[in-house]
């Protein structure tokens, strides 16, 4: 029996956006004033 025998294993993983590059914004920043979207959601306000 051989001691000191180790393996290791190549592990891939999927590269993204770091976690100090992320921006956290809302769906109300990136929905225009001019918008459609606005005026349907003002009538469901109603």
């Amino acid at each position: 029996m051989k001691t000191g025998f180790f393996v290791f294993l190549s592990i891939q993983h999927i590269l993204g956006i770091s976690r100090h590059q992320m921006r956290i914004s809302n769906l109300e920043d990136a929905i225009s004033p001019e918008n459609q979207v606005r005026f349907i959601d003002a009538l469901v306000l109603l």
